[in-house]
């Protein structure tokens, strides 16, 4: 199966080793798990266009009922929490193959209607496909909105796999995964160049700064001084 190899690998580390006998540079690859923050729940815009939305909103809100605590406030957004998700696992999973799916029954169902035009059953099949591939092509492109908050998304311009990857690739940089410590020693490793950086740290705000040191006054005197009078005249 063909696949990208930015889809595949999230963080490549290449070396470039010494040239060899045959006038090739080697490479010398590490694919290290980059550090990713703990997956935290995201309201997505395209659910409210879903039919049971609404209905799951106003279910929670009688279950409480009356005016909210701050305690009642939390219980019910866990419990909201819960069928949301529920409801973004039962129709916008994997949104893509959905749309995919649909797309090719559409285009059967098409195929069928120029070999039939006159079947009513094929017609009213075919309107609920395209509805069906309509509603899924709208909540892609408006879960890519909201990831990217990009105005281009509105404009018309192509937001391909490769833009996604191109910036993906441009956050990823940004990591540092090589570097010397005090002793000159190269280390590499994103918990290591951590815990290289925080002992730096905590050594500069250990160390104590030194006094600065009186100036002498023959250094002073062998350049050009104002006298009192100079000063008053200036003042």
């Amino acid at each position: 199966m063909h696949a990208y190899w930015w889809e595949t690998f999230d963080y490549t580390h290449n070396s470039y080793l010494t040239n060899a006998l045959p006038n090739h540079t080697p490479l010398l690859l590490y694919f290290p798990t980059s550090t990713k923050p703990k997956p935290c729940f995201q309201y997505c815009d395209m659910w409210s266009k879903h039919r049971d939305f609404w209905p799951i909103i106003n279910l929670e809100i009688a279950t409480y009922g009356g005016p909210f605590s701050l305690q009642q406030l939390g219980r019910y957004l866990a419990h909201l929490r819960a069928k949301l998700r529920i409801l973004n696992k039962d129709h916008f999973a994997n949104l893509r193959s959905q749309q995919s799916k649909a797309r090719s029954e559409l285009d059967k169902i098409q195929s069928a209607l120029q070999d039939d035009p006159s079947n009513d059953h094929l017609h009213h099949q075919e309107k609920e496909v395209r509805e069906k591939y309509i509603d899924d092509l709208s909540s892609s492109l408006s879960l890519i909105q909201q990831q990217t908050k990009m105005e281009w998304i509105t404009q018309g311009d192509d937001n391909t796999r490769f833009f996604f990857a191109k910036a993906k690739q441009r956050k990823l940089s940004t990591y540092i995964y090589t570097i010397k410590d005090d002793q000159g020693n190269q280390v590499e490793g994103f918990e290591q160049v951590g815990n290289v950086m925080l002992q730096f740290y905590k050594k500069l705000m250990r160390e104590q700064l030194p006094t600065r040191a009186s100036l002498s006054k023959e250094v002073i005197n062998q350049g050009q001084v104002l006298s009192a009078e100079q000063q008053v005249q200036m003042c």
